[in-house]
């Protein structure tokens, strides 16, 4: 007799999985891709903000821009210490203080603890469509139902991300103060603009627009996936 379950628990599970993973995974390749992969980011919203009149002492774009790809292959890696000398007021100095750099070492290992956890998900999710692949023989239904189900949950988390983003969006200021209480352990984030260059730099205006340009792409991202699940079920049932 014919099984007419079409959602069984395995697949259910392993499709909740899959989509709890690649959103984690998606939403930290769109931030790598942003900040890394995106010629001229940084430059547009300095301009936008006019940061360089803001930063003590007279700093030319080249230099903010040196002195931005300095500070962020550190926080990949890239990069062992913060001594970033630069041009002030027509002077070599060091461009961050012992507070900023403290604030950024903390920053270092979100990053990197970032870029981990993408890769950890991106191998459960690899992993969860091989073990479906190498067991279809065993359990036929399981990755139709798989296909089925992944662009249906994944819609779900969406839509629950979308309304999470668009609370964010109406108090930014106040939900980026509980990031920081939520991701830090400490107050050298809490950073004086008399004293310190990189809240110049690098204003709330500048998060609030990483953040969604950052949601922009994560979203064409996850609709690419669902659209390539749903060109796949499609061709199946053609080809039936």
């Amino acid at each position: 007799m014919e099984d007419k379950r079409r959602c069984p628990g395995a697949a259910l599970v392993l499709s909740l999985l899959f989509s709890l993973t690649m959103m984690l995974c998606l939403l930290l390749t769109a931030a790598e891709i942003l900040l890394y992969r995106t010629p001229g980011w940084f430059e547009k919203e300095y301009d936008k903000y006019m940061v360089l009149e803001d930063v003590r002492g007279e700093l030319s774009m080249e230099s903010a821009l040196q002195v931005t790809e300095e500070m962020m292959d550190y926080l990949k890696g890239d990069r062992k210490n913060l001594t970033v000398m630069t041009t002030i007021d027509g002077k070599q100095q060091e461009f961050f203080s012992n507070r900023e750099k403290a604030h950024l070492k903390d920053c270092r290992a979100l990053f990197l603890g970032g870029f981990r956890l993408r890769n950890i998900t991106a191998l459960i999710s690899m992993g969860i469509l091989g073990v479906l692949c190498f067991g279809r023989n065993q359990h036929p239904n399981r990755l139709p139902d798989f296909i089925v189900l992944v662009p249906k949950i994944t819609g779900v988390l969406l839509a629950i991300t979308g309304l999470t983003a668009l609370i964010v969006s109406g108090s930014f200021d106040r939900y980026f103060v509980i990031f920081h209480h939520l991701f830090f352990d400490n107050d050298l984030w809490i950073l004086n603009p008399t004293e310190d260059n990189l809240i110049n730099l690098l204003p709330e205006g500048f998060f609030s627009d990483t953040a969604f340009r950052i949601g922009e792409i994560f979203l064409l991202m996850e609709l690419a996936m669902c659209a390539a699940f749903m060109g796949i079920r499609r061709k199946r049932v053609t080809c039936k």
